[in-house]
């Protein structure tokens, strides 16, 4: 695993990163002084629009990962790695398992 911690006045960012020499998944929470300004870089629509615990969580395909992406509160959040649209489903679901 690597992280990494980012802090400007605009924005604290924390970056998660886990590999196994084949396969990639990574983390990224931003906390945002200003979530209007925010912009999600994807190639083409949502591939799934997945609702969970009232929060919407957007899985989307981003060039060759796919990324699960979703905003609470101040928090920008980010899943991206070479999984399934079906895998991410699980995730999302597995965040608020308890």
């Amino acid at each position: 695993m690597d992280s990494s911690v980012f802090d400007t006045p605009a924005q604290l960012t924390f970056c998660f990163l886990f590999a196994d020499g084949t396969k990639e998944l990574t983390i990224q929470i931003v906390s945002q002084n200003d979530l209007t300004s925010v912009v999600y870089e994807k190639t083409g629509d949502d591939i799934e629009l997945y609702k969970r615990n009232g929060i919407e969580h957007h899985i989307v395909d981003n060039e060759e990962a796919i990324s699960i992406v979703w905003f609470y509160k101040n928090y920008e959040c980010v899943i991206a790695g070479d999984f399934t649209v079906e895998n991410a489903r699980k995730i999302i679901y597995s965040i608020y398992e308890r």
